[in-house]
């Protein structure tokens, strides 16, 4: 009668077993593959030869369709991270412009001109937001929540950057970006020193992120 919490079974006689089955087991296999490939294994090192064979075919076979599949991901990832690029930007570009006419009802050329002029730039501190924000780099779900964000202001996806660590020394400098835009857009009376201010913020901006110009 066994003891209950014991068992019954030596060591030694526990490794014997073991190795029992494992030979036996072994034993079984070449059996079997005699069996099924007949004429093409004569004897029990063709047989385990014929077994590494196949084996090894067969993850050749899977790690040729694991990099395909791969491949194909990485290549869905880009194509969705452009699109939301192209969707955001043309949110914004289609508000931005419709606010160009805004301010006085007759401005003059000098007034345009200098509105147009902010714009521009606002608009390659934009692309950079947007290249920051759909960076094939980050993980298909939070460019998703990056694409969300209202792009009639950006100070929410400003705010989302710079607490995911993406902007974080430079959130400052984007913000007054888009203030010095924002208080543009819907005015003729534009000063020279506004102007200035949003260059130069440009040219830090790409310095700061080149490879996002």
């Amino acid at each position: 009668m066994p003891i209950i919490g014991r068992s019954w079974i030596s060591p030694g006689v526990g490794s014997a077993i073991s190795g029992g089955m494992t030979a036996t087991g072994a034993v079984a296999a070449v059996l079997i593959v005699q069996h099924y490939f007949g004429g093409k294994v004569k004897n029990v090192t063709n047989s385990l030869e014929e077994i590494q064979r196949i084996i090894t075919e067969f993850q050749v076979t899977i790690e040729e369709r694991f990099a395909q599949i791969t491949s194909t991901i990485v290549d869905v990832d880009a194509s969705i991270s452009g699109l939301q690029d192209v969707a955001a930007s043309t949110q914004a570009a289609v508000y931005d412009n419709r606010e160009l006419d805004g301010g006085n009802e007759f401005p003059s050329e000098n007034e345009i001109d200098k509105k147009r002029k902010v714009y521009e730039i606002w608009e390659q501190i934009r692309g950079v937001i947007e290249k920051i924000a759909s960076s094939d780099e980050i993980d298909g779900r939070t460019r998703a929540k990056y694409a969300r964000k209202d792009r009639r202001s950006y100070y929410t996806l400003l705010e989302s950057l710079s607490a995911d660590g993406r902007i974080s020394d430079y959130v400052s400098q984007f913000n007054r970006s888009a203030e010095i835009w924002y208080s543009c857009r819907r005015s003729s009376d534009i000063r020279d020193e506004m102007i200035l201010e949003i260059e130069g913020l440009r040219d830090r901006l790409f310095a700061a992120f080149p490879d996002k110009v």
